[in-house]
C-alpha cells in the first residue's frame, strides 16, 4: 500500500522531500537552528511575527483571544492582526513548541512551507502531463526563487505562493471544461489565510482572465464562448469573495483608523523604479544585499534553465501562438507594475509598502515557470532555439557585468552562465540520447543542477542577512517568564503590566501579559497618537512602554506591576525574583471606575496639558501639572559653552576629553516631584542624571517622552551629558506636582473602582460599589465599537470618554455592569460566508447531478 502510495504520487513526494533537504542544507550552511546558533529572527519576524505567534499559542490554550487583548499596547481589536498573520494552518505546529524553542519551530515551518511550495508547482506541472525529472525541476525551481528566499521571513506570505499553482489549474479548468468551483475554492482560501496576499491572486486571476479571452479571441475564440467564460469567472470570483468574508468584512472594519492612507496624488506619479538591466540583474545567483529588504528592487531570481527554457520557448513554434502571447503580456504587465511607482502602488492596496517592495513579485517567477513548462512539454530541442537564447542570456550577462552593480560579484554571474552552459549540454543530451538510460542519466542531472543552482543562490542571498542568536532570545525569555508568571499566579486581577528592558516592541504578546507596547500594520493611529500624549515612546509608527512616562501617567493607566533589572529608589523596595525586581504600585487606577457626569474636556495636543485635562476629566483635581517659575531654574555649564547662532541655542564642549555637561538647578518644595520632558533634536546621545546618579534616560532614545524626578528636598539638580563636540539645545520643559494630589487622585478613582466579579479579553462583569446616584463609567481601554455594555441586563450603548476611551452610562439604581466584545463585521462576515457557503454545496451538487 505504502509503496503503491507512494508510485502514485512519487513526483510530489520527491519534490517537497528534495526542497525540503535543499533548504535545510542551506540552514545548515549558515548555522541556523538546529544546526547552529543562528535564527530566522530577522526584521519583521524577529521584532514582530514570533511574538504574534507566541500571543496565537496564548489564545488557543485558552489564556487570550484571538478577538480582543490587553496585551495590545492599551488593549484592542485583534481580529485584523489574526486574520493578516496567523490564519495559516502550519502555525498549529507552533502547539507543540515551548516559547524559548520557537526559532527551532520557525525554522521548521519556513521549511515545510518551501517544500509544500515545490509539491504545489509539481503537481500542476504533473496536471499538465509533464515528465517527472521536469515536474520535480521546476517545482524545485519554484519554491527555491529569489522571492521565497528573501521573503521567506514574511513567513504567513508563503502560503499565497502555495496557492498560486492551485489557482492557475483552477482558472485552466474554468476555460477547459467551464468548472469553477475549484478556482473559487482557492481564491477563497487564499483570502481567508490572508486578506493582503490574497487581494494580489484577486488582481492576478482578473488580469490572467483578461489576457487570455484577448489572446485566445485573437486566434480561434469565439465571442459567445466568451461570454459564458466570463459569467462563470464573476460568479466564482463573487462567490470566493463571499465565502471569505467571516475575515474580510471584520477585518475591513479593523483597519478604520490605521495607520495608512491613499494620497491621491501618488496614482499620477509614472517615475520609473529601475531600467531592465537593473531588473535582469536580479536573475543572477547572490544579486542580494541587506538593504534590499527596505528599497531593493524585485527579487526575481530563477534557476538558468528555467531562464534559458522559458525564452527558448518564445521561439517554438510548436507552442500554440495564443499561449506564447497570454504568457508575454502577462509577463510585461507584471514588468511594468513593478517598474512604474503608481501602478506598483496599486498591487499594494494602494498603499507604498514600508519595507519589503514588490510583494507579488512571485507572480513574474510563476509565470517564467509556466512558460518553461510549455517549452519542455512541447519535447523538441532545437539548436538553433536554444542556441539564440543562449546567446541572448549570455549577452545579457556581460552588459550586466560591466554595470558595476555593489550586490553582483564577477564571479556569481560567471557561476549563473556556467550552470546556463551546463543545462544546454545537459538538455542537448537528453534529447539527443533516446534510449530510456541515457535520458535518466541527463534528466537526473538537469534536476541536480537546478537544486545546485537554487542551493548557492539560497546560501549567498541568506548569508548576507543579520540574524538574531537563539540563545539571546531564549535568555531573555526565560529570564521574564518566572517573574511574570508569579505575579500572574498571586494577582488575578484586571492591571496593567511592563517592564523597563525591552526584546522588541512586542513584548507583551510574546510573553502573555497586560502590557503598554505594540507594533504591528493594524494598529491605529489614534492610540499611538494618546501614547504619545500620555508621555510614553512614540515614533508615529508604534508606541511602547520605554522606560515609562511620569510616576501620576504611569499610575493613571493602571500601571499595578513593573519589572526592573536595576533598583528604583522612588518606587520603594522591590521583590526580587532571578534578578529582576518587582515593583507593586498601590496608587495605580483601576481600569474601570465611575466618574461624574457633568464633567468636560478640552482634547490638548501638548502632553503635559493633555494630562491635566484627563486627570482633572476623571479626578476632578484641577493643573496637576504646575509649569516650573524662571525664578525656580539655574542653568550651570560644566565643560560646555553656549553658542547662539541665527536664533538657535548650542553647546560645545571645551574639553574634548571629557563630557560636556548641562547642570538644570531646580528650587521647590519636599512635597513636589519634578516632572520633564526634552524637546530637542532627535538622535542625539544624551544622558541624563538626577543628583548625580544616572537616571538610565539616554536622549537618543527617549527625548521625546516624560518623566519624573521624585526626592523629598527642597533643591535637586538635573543633569545632561554629552560626548559629542557640539549638541544643539535639549530645550527641557519642566513642571512641578503633588504628591499630595498624586495620592489624592488614585484614591479618588480607587474608592469609584467597579468591583470586578470575572473578566476575559473579550468580558468584563463587575458590580458597583455604590448605586446610589447616576454616573459614567469609565475604562482607560482604546473605545471600540465592537464593545457592548450590559447595565442590569438592559443593553446600553457605549460611547467615547475624553476623546479616546470607553464609557458607559449608568443610571442610578443600577449595580450590575456586563461589557462585551464582538469584533464589527465578524457577525455579517459569519453569516455571508456560511450563505455563500450553503451556495457553493448547492451549485456544486447541482453539476454533479447534471
Amino acid at each position: 500500500m505504502i509503496l503503491s502510495f507512494f508510485k502514485k504520487h512519487r513526483a510530489l513526494i520527491l519534490s517537497f522531500t528534495l526542497a525540503l533537504l535543499v533548504q535545510l542544507a542551506i540552514y545548515y550552511r549558515l548555522g541556523i537552528t538546529p544546526f547552529g546558533d543562528k535564527s530566522l529572527l530577522v526584521t519583521d519576524m524577529n521584532g514582530q511575527y514570533i511574538a504574534y505567534f507566541a500571543y496565537l499559542k496564548n489564545a488557543l490554550l485558552g489564556q487570550d483571544s484571538l478577538l480582543y487583548s490587553f496585551s495590545k499596547t492599551m488593549s484592542g481589536n485583534m481580529i485584523g492582526l489574526t486574520n493578516y498573520y496567523l490564519l495559516s494552518p502550519f502555525n498549529l505546529l507552533f502547539l507543540l513548541f515551548p516559547l524559548k524553542s520557537f526559532p527551532l519551530a520557525i525554522t521548521l515551518i519556513t521549511s515545510l512551507k518551501m517544500a509544500t511550495a515545490s509539491a504545489s508547482m509539481t503537481w500542476l506541472m504533473a496536471k499538465r502531463k509533464l515528465q517527472t525529472w521536469a515536474a520535480i525541476a521546476l517545482g524545485l525551481a519554484y519554491s527555491l526563487s529569489g522571492y521565497l528566499i528573501v521573503y521567506q521571513q514574511n513567513i504567513m506570505w508563503l502560503e499565497a505562493c502555495i496557492l498560486f499553482p492551485l489557482l492557475i489549474d483552477g482558472l485552466d479548468r474554468l476555460f477547459r471544461q467551464g468548472k469553477w468551483h475549484f478556482y473559487a475554492l482557492i481564491l477563497a482560501l487564499a483570502i481567508l489565510n490572508n486578506y493582503y496576499m490574497g487581494a494580489m491572486l484577486c488582481l492576478f486571476s482578473l488580469l490572467y482572465f483578461i489576457c487570455r479571452v484577448l489572446s485566445d479571441l485573437a486566434f480561434f475564440g469565439s465571442w459567445q464562448e466568451v461570454k459564458v467564460r466570463f459569467k462563470a469567472f464573476l460568479s466564482a470570483s463573487l462567490l470566493a469573495g463571499g465565502l471569505s468574508c467571516l475575515t474580510l468584512i471584520p477585518s475591513f472594519f479593523s483597519l478604520q483608523g490605521g495607520k495608512a492612507g491613499l494620497d491621491p496624488s501618488q496614482l499620477l506619479d509614472f517615475h520609473s523604479q529601475f531600467s531592465f538591466l537593473d531588473f535582469a540583474s536580479k536573475f543572477f545567483i547572490g544579486a542580494f544585499q541587506a538593504g534590499d529588504t527596505k528599497t531593493g528592487l524585485a527579487n526575481v531570481f530563477l534557476a538558468s534553465l528555467i531562464l534559458l527554457v522559458g525564452l527558448a520557448g518564445l521561439f517554438n513554434p510548436a507552442i500554440a501562438r495564443s499561449k506564447k502571447a497570454r504568457g508575454s503580456l502577462l509577463l510585461v504587465i507584471l514588468y511594468l507594475s513593478m517598474k512604474y511607482f503608481n501602478l506598483n502602488l496599486i498591487w499594494h492596496g494602494f498603499n507604498e509598502p514600508t519595507w519589503f517592495p514588490f510583494r507579488y513579485s512571485f507572480l513574474f517567477t510563476g509565470l517564467l515557470i509556466l512558460m518553461a513548462a510549455e517549452e519542455i512539454k512541447a519535447s523538441n530541442f532545437s539548436w538553433r532555439r536554444y542556441g539564440a537564447s543562449s546567446t541572448i542570456l549570455l549577452g545579457l550577462g556581460l552588459l550586466i557585468s560591466r554595470q558595476g552593480y555593489a550586490y553582483l560579484e564577477p564571479s556569481d554571474i560567471l557561476t549563473s552562465l556556467t550552470c546556463l552552459g551546463i543545462g544546454l549540454v545537459l538538455l542537448s543530451g537528453q534529447a539527443w540520447l533516446r534510449y530510456q538510460p541515457g535520458q535518466l542519466f541527463f534528466s537526473f542531472g538537469l534536476v541536480l543542477l537546478v537544486a545546485y543552482e537554487s542551493f548557492s543562490n539560497g546560501y549567498y542571498t541568506l548569508n548576507k542577512m543579520a540574524y538574531q542568536d537563539v540563545q539571546g532570545f531564549s535568555r531573555f525569555v526565560s529570564r521574564y517568564q518566572e517573574p511574570i508568571q508569579y505575579i500572574q499566579s498571586q494577582d488575578t486581577g484586571l492591571y496593567r503590566l511592563e517592564k523597563n528592558q525591552h526584546y522588541a516592541n512586542n513584548d507583551p504578546l510574546l510573553l502573555n501579559y497586560p502590557g503598554l507596547s505594540h507594533y504591528s500594520s493594524n494598529e491605529t493611529a489614534e492610540v499611538i497618537e494618546l501614547m504619545g500624549k500620555l508621555g510614553f515612546h512614540d515614533n508615529g509608527n508604534w508606541a511602547r512602554f520605554a522606560y515609562g512616562s511620569t510616576l501620576a501617567a504611569n499610575q493613571w493607566i493602571g500601571l499595578r506591576y513593573l519589572l526592573s533589572d536595576y533598583p528604583l529608589p522612588s518606587l520603594g523596595q522591590g521583590k526580587e525574583l532571578d534578578q529582576i525586581l518587582i515593583y507593586k504600585n498601590p496608587q495605580a487606577f483601576p481600569l474601570a471606575y465611575e466618574i461624574d457626569q457633568q464633567r468636560t474636556f478640552h482634547n490638548q495636543s501638548q502632553p503635559f496639558a493633555f494630562q491635566n485635562e484627563l486627570f482633572s476629566y476623571t479626578t476632578g483635581i484641577k493643573d496637576y501639572y504646575q509649569p516650573l517659575a524662571g525664578s525656580q531654574l539655574t542653568v550651570r555649564l560644566e565643560n560646555a559653552h553656549a553658542v547662539e547662532a541665527n536664533g538657535q541655542v548650542s553647546y560645545s564642549r571645551i574639553n574634548s576629553h571629557k563630557p560636556g555637561k548641562i547642570h538644570y538647578q531646580i528650587t521647590k518644595t519636599p512635597d513636589q516631584m519634578v516632572n520633564y520632558k526634552f524637546k530637542g533634536k532627535s538622535g542625539q546621545g544624551l544622558e541624563v542624571y538626577h543628583d548625580r546618579s544616572f537616571s538610565h534616560i539616554n536622549l537618543d532614545k527617549k527625548n521625546h517622552t516624560l518623566h519624573t524626578y521624585d526626592q523629598e528636598t527642597t533643591n535637586v539638580v538635573i543633569t545632561v551629558s554629552f560626548n559629542d563636540d557640539q549638541i544643539t539645545d535639549p530645550k527641557p520643559d519642566f513642571y512641578l506636582s503633588s504628591r499630595q494630589n498624586t495620592a489624592a487622585m488614585a484614591q479618588l478613582a480607587q474608592g469609584r473602582a467597579l468591583e470586578i466579579e470575572s473578566f476575559s479579553p473579550t468580558a468584563i462583569r463587575g458590580r458597583r460599589k455604590n448605586s446610589d446616584e447616576g454616573s459614567r463609567l469609565f475604562l482607560s481601554i482604546p473605545f471600540d465599537k465592537g464593545w457592548h455594555a450590559f447595565v442590569d441586563g438592559r443593553y446600553t450603548p457605549v460611547h467615547q470618554e475624553a476623546h479616546y476611551f470607553l464609557g458607559v452610562d449608568l443610571p442610578a439604581g443600577s449595580k450590575d455592569v456586563q461589557l462585551i466584545f464582538i469584533p464589527r463585521g465578524l457577525i455579517l462576515g459569519a453569516t455571508s460566508s456560511l450563505v455563500s457557503f450553503l451556495i457553493f454545496l448547492k451549485t456544486l451538487h447541482g453539476k454533479n447531478k447534471n
